[in-house]
């Protein structure tokens, strides 16, 4: 677990990770230039049906994990991340069952490698949850810390996309 803080991340690889509800996430793995410490995150970009969007007031929004994505990807490459190059390679992911990484393929967003990147890394404390009998997470009245990107900002400029878009 990082202090919050914003910390230089290089990224070491970026893969496409269905969950067992049918959403997409994007597993990210960073090395942390201060420390070359490991910081893992995965970032949703669809929900159980597939969309990058969700429906509020009649109106279609993006989803905030699709949006930090898009930042990241464009931050890095120039590219949004609907235009990212993917390849299928062999990635150790974790397997619940056997309780370690074992080698699967996936899909890697293979222009985000190496790329850097500045990020708002947060520390939090939240509950822990498990899953009740009817397959819904509850919590378990324990806490632990967990960490969450807030923001990217560019390597060099230190602007968020927004800014860079503004000229700010």
């Amino acid at each position: 677990i990082l202090p919050s803080g914003i910390y230089m991340l290089t990224v070491e690889t970026a893969f496409l990770q269905p969950a067992a509800s049918g959403a997409v996430g994007v597993v990210l793995r960073f090395k942390t230039q201060e420390g070359n410490k490991d910081y893992r995150e995965t970032i949703y970009i669809t929900n159980k049906k597939g969309e990058t969007f969700y429906t509020k007031d009649g109106q279609q929004h993006l989803l905030p994990g699709y949006l930090m994505m898009d930042t990241l990807c464009q931050m890095v490459t120039g590219k949004s991340l609907e235009n990212q190059s993917t390849e299928l390679r062999s990635i150790k992911v974790y397997d619940p069952e056997l309780q370690k990484e074992v080698p699967a393929e996936r899909e890697v967003l293979v222009d985000l490698q190496g790329g850097q990147v500045y990020a708002g890394i947060i520390k939090s404390i939240e509950d822990k949850s498990k899953k009740d009998a009817a397959g819904n997470y509850v919590p378990t009245g324990e806490t632990r810390e967990a960490n969450s990107i807030s923001k990217f900002f560019h390597s060099e400029s230190k602007q968020t996309l927004a800014e860079a878009i503004a000229g700010t």
